[in-house]
Protein backbone atom coordinates (compact mmCIF):
# COMPACT_ATOMS: atom_id res chain seq x y z
CA UNK A 1 0.00 0.00 0.00
CA UNK A 2 1.21 3.64 -0.61
CA UNK A 3 2.03 5.63 2.58
CA UNK A 4 -0.02 8.86 2.59
CA UNK A 5 2.59 11.21 1.52
CA UNK A 6 3.09 8.85 -1.58
CA UNK A 7 -0.72 9.06 -2.30
CA UNK A 8 -0.55 12.74 -1.62
CA UNK A 9 2.74 13.44 -4.23
CA UNK A 10 0.97 10.67 -6.91
CA UNK A 11 -2.47 12.63 -6.64
CA UNK A 12 -0.35 15.73 -7.83
CA UNK A 13 0.97 14.37 -10.22
CA UNK A 14 -2.15 12.61 -11.72
CA UNK A 15 -3.99 16.27 -11.84
CA UNK A 16 -1.34 17.66 -13.55
CA UNK A 17 -1.66 14.78 -16.18
CA UNK A 18 -5.27 15.15 -16.05
CA UNK A 19 -6.39 11.63 -15.91
CA UNK A 20 -7.97 9.66 -12.49
CA UNK A 21 -5.88 8.75 -9.51
CA UNK A 22 -6.48 4.71 -9.86
CA UNK A 23 -4.93 5.12 -13.66
CA UNK A 24 -1.50 5.55 -12.60
CA UNK A 25 -0.83 3.15 -9.78
CA UNK A 26 0.50 -0.04 -10.80
CA UNK A 27 2.58 -1.15 -7.34
CA UNK A 28 3.08 -0.34 -4.15
CA UNK A 29 6.42 1.09 -2.35
CA UNK A 30 9.32 3.33 -2.93
CA UNK A 31 8.79 3.95 -6.55
CA UNK A 32 5.16 3.88 -8.14
CA UNK A 33 4.81 3.12 -12.17
CA UNK A 34 2.80 5.09 -14.16
CA UNK A 35 1.20 4.38 -17.28
CA UNK A 36 0.37 7.03 -19.93
CA UNK A 37 -0.96 5.64 -23.33
CA UNK A 38 2.45 3.44 -24.68
CA UNK A 39 4.86 5.15 -21.58
CA UNK A 40 5.52 3.65 -18.13
CA UNK A 41 7.08 6.86 -16.22
CA UNK A 42 8.52 5.91 -12.66
CA UNK A 43 7.11 7.94 -9.88
CA UNK A 44 8.82 8.35 -6.62
CA UNK A 45 6.09 9.57 -4.04
CA UNK A 46 8.84 11.52 -1.99
CA UNK A 47 9.95 13.40 -4.81
CA UNK A 48 7.26 16.61 -6.76
CA UNK A 49 6.23 15.24 -10.18
CA UNK A 50 7.51 17.09 -13.27
CA UNK A 51 5.41 19.35 -14.72
CA UNK A 52 3.06 18.24 -17.98
CA UNK A 53 3.34 20.46 -21.18
CA UNK A 54 -0.23 21.71 -20.48
CA UNK A 55 1.44 22.56 -16.87
CA UNK A 56 3.88 24.31 -18.44
CA UNK A 57 1.96 26.25 -21.22
CA UNK A 58 0.10 27.16 -18.91
CA UNK A 59 2.66 29.42 -16.76
CA UNK A 60 4.17 30.11 -20.10
CA UNK A 61 0.65 32.08 -21.16
CA UNK A 62 1.01 34.51 -17.76
CA UNK A 63 3.96 36.01 -18.71
CA UNK A 64 3.81 39.62 -20.57
CA UNK A 65 5.67 39.85 -23.76
CA UNK A 66 7.81 43.15 -24.56
CA UNK A 67 4.92 44.39 -26.86
CA UNK A 68 2.47 44.16 -24.48
CA UNK A 69 4.75 46.04 -22.12
CA UNK A 70 5.12 48.45 -24.11
CA UNK A 71 1.89 49.05 -24.99
CA UNK A 72 1.24 49.01 -21.09
CA UNK A 73 3.53 52.30 -20.73
CA UNK A 74 2.00 53.89 -24.17
CA UNK A 75 -1.30 53.69 -22.17
CA UNK A 76 -0.16 54.97 -18.85
CA UNK A 77 1.78 57.49 -20.58
CA UNK A 78 -0.61 58.93 -22.60
CA UNK A 79 -3.22 59.06 -19.60
CA UNK A 80 -0.41 60.87 -17.64
CA UNK A 81 -0.23 63.96 -20.75
CA UNK A 82 -4.38 63.87 -20.45
CA UNK A 83 -4.41 64.42 -16.57
CA UNK A 84 -1.48 66.40 -15.81
CA UNK A 85 -2.29 69.24 -17.98
CA UNK A 86 -5.60 68.83 -16.32
CA UNK A 87 -4.35 69.38 -12.67
CA UNK A 88 -1.97 72.00 -13.60
CA UNK A 89 -4.89 74.31 -14.92
CA UNK A 90 -7.33 73.25 -12.01
CA UNK A 91 -4.20 74.28 -9.95
CA UNK A 92 -3.70 78.10 -11.62
CA UNK A 93 -7.53 78.38 -11.42
CA UNK A 94 -7.71 77.96 -7.34
CA UNK A 95 -4.47 80.38 -7.37
CA UNK A 96 -6.34 83.17 -9.35
CA UNK A 97 -9.46 82.54 -7.04
CA UNK A 98 -7.64 83.28 -4.16
CA UNK A 99 -5.95 85.75 -5.20
CA UNK A 100 -9.07 87.89 -6.15
CA UNK A 101 -10.41 86.84 -2.83
CA UNK A 102 -7.50 88.46 -1.28
CA UNK A 103 -8.23 91.83 -3.23
CA UNK A 104 -11.87 91.72 -2.39
CA UNK A 105 -10.83 91.81 1.17
CA UNK A 106 -8.23 94.45 0.75
CA UNK A 107 -11.17 96.53 -1.32
CA UNK A 108 -14.07 95.86 0.87
CA UNK A 109 -11.13 97.38 3.63
CA UNK A 110 -10.71 100.39 2.19
CA UNK A 111 -14.34 100.81 1.83
CA UNK A 112 -14.50 100.42 5.74
CA UNK A 113 -11.87 102.62 5.86
CA UNK A 114 -13.67 105.52 3.43
CA UNK A 115 -16.95 104.98 5.51
CA UNK A 116 -15.15 105.94 8.79
CA UNK A 117 -13.22 108.97 7.01
CA UNK A 118 -15.22 109.98 4.02
CA UNK A 119 -12.49 109.52 1.70
CA UNK A 120 -10.06 106.64 1.25
CA UNK A 121 -6.38 106.85 3.15
CA UNK A 122 -3.33 108.39 1.42
CA UNK A 123 -1.41 106.87 -0.85
CA UNK A 124 1.75 107.58 1.60
CA UNK A 125 2.17 109.41 4.73
CA UNK A 126 5.26 111.65 4.79
CA UNK A 127 6.97 113.08 7.72
CA UNK A 128 7.74 117.09 8.19
CA UNK A 129 10.05 117.49 5.20
CA UNK A 130 7.87 115.75 3.28
CA UNK A 131 9.71 112.15 2.75
CA UNK A 132 7.67 109.23 2.75
CA UNK A 133 6.61 107.22 5.81
CA UNK A 134 4.06 104.72 5.84
CA UNK A 135 1.71 103.01 2.85
CA UNK A 136 -1.82 103.21 2.61
CA UNK A 137 -1.51 99.24 3.28
CA UNK A 138 -0.12 99.63 6.83
CA UNK A 139 -3.18 102.43 7.52
CA UNK A 140 -5.27 99.77 6.39
CA UNK A 141 -4.53 97.11 9.18
CA UNK A 142 -6.92 98.14 11.80
CA UNK A 143 -9.78 96.75 9.29
CA UNK A 144 -7.97 93.57 8.31
CA UNK A 145 -8.05 92.09 11.66
CA UNK A 146 -4.12 93.24 12.50
CA UNK A 147 -4.57 95.96 15.13
CA UNK A 148 -1.76 94.79 17.42
CA UNK A 149 0.33 94.59 14.40
CA UNK A 150 -0.85 97.96 13.78
CA UNK A 151 0.61 99.13 16.88
CA UNK A 152 3.76 97.55 16.74
CA UNK A 153 4.51 100.22 14.50
CA UNK A 154 5.78 103.70 14.79
CA UNK A 155 4.27 106.01 12.65
CA UNK A 156 6.76 108.55 13.09
CA UNK A 157 9.32 106.64 12.01
CA UNK A 158 10.40 105.65 7.95
CA UNK A 159 8.29 102.32 7.09
CA UNK A 160 11.82 100.23 7.05
CA UNK A 161 13.02 102.28 9.96
CA UNK A 162 14.83 98.93 12.88
CA UNK A 163 11.70 100.26 15.31
CA UNK A 164 9.88 98.57 12.89
CA UNK A 165 11.12 95.37 12.02
CA UNK A 166 8.71 93.81 13.99
CA UNK A 167 6.08 94.27 11.20
CA UNK A 168 9.12 94.37 8.53
CA UNK A 169 9.58 90.77 9.06
CA UNK A 170 6.18 89.92 9.26
CA UNK A 171 4.58 88.17 6.20
CA UNK A 172 0.67 88.36 5.65
CA UNK A 173 -1.22 86.42 3.45
CA UNK A 174 -3.88 88.72 2.49
CA UNK A 175 -0.97 90.80 0.69
CA UNK A 176 0.50 87.71 -1.11
CA UNK A 177 -0.83 86.49 -4.73
CA UNK A 178 -0.33 82.32 -4.28
CA UNK A 179 1.04 82.39 -7.96
CA UNK A 180 3.77 85.02 -7.36
CA UNK A 181 6.90 83.57 -6.47
CA UNK A 182 8.11 86.44 -4.29
CA UNK A 183 10.50 86.96 -1.36
CA UNK A 184 8.33 86.74 2.20
CA UNK A 185 6.76 90.21 2.57
CA UNK A 186 6.60 91.31 -0.34
CA UNK A 187 3.59 91.75 -2.90
CA UNK A 188 1.97 92.51 -6.27
CA UNK A 189 -1.10 94.58 -4.81
CA UNK A 190 -0.77 98.48 -5.55
CA UNK A 191 -3.12 100.87 -5.42
CA UNK A 192 -4.05 103.15 -8.43
CA UNK A 193 -2.12 106.02 -8.26
CA UNK A 194 -2.25 106.89 -11.87
CA UNK A 195 -2.62 110.72 -12.05
CA UNK A 196 -6.69 110.84 -12.07
CA UNK A 197 -6.50 107.70 -9.62
CA UNK A 198 -8.35 106.50 -6.35
CA UNK A 199 -5.00 107.50 -4.35
CA UNK A 200 -3.39 111.10 -4.92
CA UNK A 201 0.06 111.36 -3.03
CA UNK A 202 -0.10 112.31 0.55
CA UNK A 203 -3.71 113.86 0.04
CA UNK A 204 -6.97 111.39 0.90
CA UNK A 205 -9.31 110.96 -2.11
CA UNK A 206 -12.32 112.11 -0.64
CA UNK A 207 -15.65 109.78 -2.31
CA UNK A 208 -17.12 112.35 -3.74
CA UNK A 209 -14.19 113.25 -5.76
CA UNK A 210 -14.82 109.87 -7.58
CA UNK A 211 -17.71 111.13 -10.22
CA UNK A 212 -17.14 108.25 -12.79
CA UNK A 213 -19.24 104.61 -12.07
CA UNK A 214 -17.80 103.41 -9.16
CA UNK A 215 -18.09 100.08 -11.20
CA UNK A 216 -15.56 101.23 -13.48
CA UNK A 217 -13.09 102.79 -11.31
CA UNK A 218 -10.05 100.39 -10.65
CA UNK A 219 -9.25 101.24 -6.72
CA UNK A 220 -6.41 98.35 -6.45
CA UNK A 221 -5.35 96.30 -9.28
CA UNK A 222 -2.27 93.32 -8.88
CA UNK A 223 1.00 94.19 -11.09
CA UNK A 224 3.62 91.78 -12.88
CA UNK A 225 5.81 90.34 -10.30
CA UNK A 226 8.90 92.52 -11.65
CA UNK A 227 7.27 95.57 -9.87
CA UNK A 228 6.16 94.19 -6.52
CA UNK A 229 6.94 96.07 -3.82
CA UNK A 230 7.25 95.16 0.56
CA UNK A 231 3.76 95.81 2.03
CA UNK A 232 4.95 98.20 3.94
CA UNK A 233 6.80 100.07 0.95
CA UNK A 234 4.96 103.55 0.31
CA UNK A 235 4.87 102.72 -3.56
CA UNK A 236 2.18 102.18 -5.61
CA UNK A 237 1.08 101.93 -9.39
CA UNK A 238 1.52 104.74 -12.01
CA UNK A 239 -0.10 104.73 -15.73
CA UNK A 240 3.35 102.89 -16.78
CA UNK A 241 2.86 99.88 -14.71
CA UNK A 242 -1.01 99.82 -15.19
CA UNK A 243 -1.14 100.77 -19.08
CA UNK A 244 1.37 98.44 -19.94
CA UNK A 245 0.76 94.40 -20.05
CA UNK A 246 3.95 93.70 -22.78
CA UNK A 247 6.23 90.22 -22.16
CA UNK A 248 7.86 90.88 -18.51
CA UNK A 249 5.37 92.63 -17.57
CA UNK A 250 2.55 90.14 -17.51
CA UNK A 251 0.88 88.81 -14.01
CA UNK A 252 0.84 85.18 -12.65
CA UNK A 253 -2.49 84.72 -14.10
CA UNK A 254 -1.15 84.51 -17.74
CA UNK A 255 -2.05 87.55 -19.12
CA UNK A 256 -4.87 87.94 -17.02
CA UNK A 257 -4.95 91.49 -13.71
CA UNK A 258 -7.13 91.00 -11.10
CA UNK A 259 -8.63 94.42 -9.94
CA UNK A 260 -10.54 95.71 -6.73
CA UNK A 261 -13.27 98.54 -8.08
CA UNK A 262 -14.73 101.09 -6.05
CA UNK A 263 -17.81 99.48 -5.88
CA UNK A 264 -16.21 96.43 -3.55
CA UNK A 265 -16.15 94.50 -6.84
CA UNK A 266 -13.28 92.21 -8.41
CA UNK A 267 -12.78 91.70 -11.61
CA UNK A 268 -10.21 89.79 -14.29
CA UNK A 269 -9.02 92.11 -16.90
CA UNK A 270 -7.33 90.57 -20.27
CA UNK A 271 -4.08 91.79 -21.03
CA UNK A 272 -5.22 92.22 -24.20
CA UNK A 273 -8.01 94.64 -23.14
CA UNK A 274 -8.13 97.97 -25.23
CA UNK A 275 -6.06 100.49 -23.98
CA UNK A 276 -8.40 103.48 -24.12
CA UNK A 277 -10.50 101.43 -21.94
CA UNK A 278 -8.04 100.57 -19.55
CA UNK A 279 -6.79 104.34 -19.35
CA UNK A 280 -10.59 105.00 -18.39
CA UNK A 281 -10.86 102.03 -15.30
CA UNK A 282 -7.82 104.18 -13.87
CA UNK A 283 -9.83 107.82 -13.54
CA UNK A 284 -12.09 108.86 -11.19
CA UNK A 285 -13.55 111.80 -13.34
CA UNK A 286 -12.63 111.07 -16.65
CA UNK A 287 -16.70 111.31 -17.31
CA UNK A 288 -15.62 108.59 -20.34
CA UNK A 289 -18.31 106.30 -21.86
CA UNK A 290 -17.97 102.05 -22.40
CA UNK A 291 -19.63 99.01 -21.68
CA UNK A 292 -18.82 96.58 -18.88
CA UNK A 293 -18.51 94.23 -21.83
CA UNK A 294 -15.01 96.03 -23.03
CA UNK A 295 -13.42 94.99 -20.09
Amino acid sequence: MLTDQSQRHTAIFAGACGLPLNDFISSAGVATFVQIGEITMTVNPYESPEPTPLAVNAVKQKRFSLLEIIVVIGIVGVLAALILPATRSAKQAGSRTLCMNNIKMITLALLSYADDHHAFPPAYTVDAESNRLHSWRTLLLPYLDQQSLYESIDLSKPWNHPVNAKAFNTHLEIFSCPSAKLPPGFTTYLGNATTDGCFSGERPRRLSEITDPHDKTILVAEVATAHAVHWMSPEDADENILLKFGPGNRTAHNGVVNAGFVDGTVNSLSSGINPDVAKALLTVSGNETFNGEDF
